[in-house]
C-alpha cells in the first residue's frame, strides 16, 4: 500500500469513529450482539455505516499481519465488502 492509500484508510476509519457515536447506528449494533461469542457462520443485515467500519478495521489489521496467505484471504475480504457497498 502506499502512503496515499494509508492516509485514506485512516480517514475513512476516523470517520467511521466518528459516526460509531451517532445513535442511529446503535440499533443495527444488535445484529451483532445477537451472534457474538457464537460459533458458526450467521448472517447478519447490516448498513453501509458497519460495512466501512469492517472494511477500515480490516485494512488497520492487514498491516499487522505476516502471514502473506492470510494478507490476501483479507484483502480479498476487503474488495468482496467494498464492492457490496457499491
Amino acid at each position: 500500500m502506499t502512503q496515499s492509500d494509508d492516509r485514506l484508510i485512516a480517514a475513512i476509519y476516523a470517520d467511521a469513529q466518528t459516526r460509531l457515536r451517532e445513535p442511529r447506528h446503535l440499533d443495527e449494533a444488535s445484529a451483532f450482539e445477537a451472534v457474538a461469542g457464537k460459533k458458526g457462520c450467521y448472517q447478519v443485515v447490516i448498513g453501509r455505516f458497519w460495512l466501512e467500519k469492517i472494511v477500515g478495521d480490516l485494512s488497520i489489521s492487514i498491516k499487522e499481519v505476516r502471514r502473506i496467505s492470510l494478507v490476501e484471504e483479507l484483502d480479498y475480504l476487503c474488495d468482496v465488502l467494498e464492492n457490496a457497498m457499491k
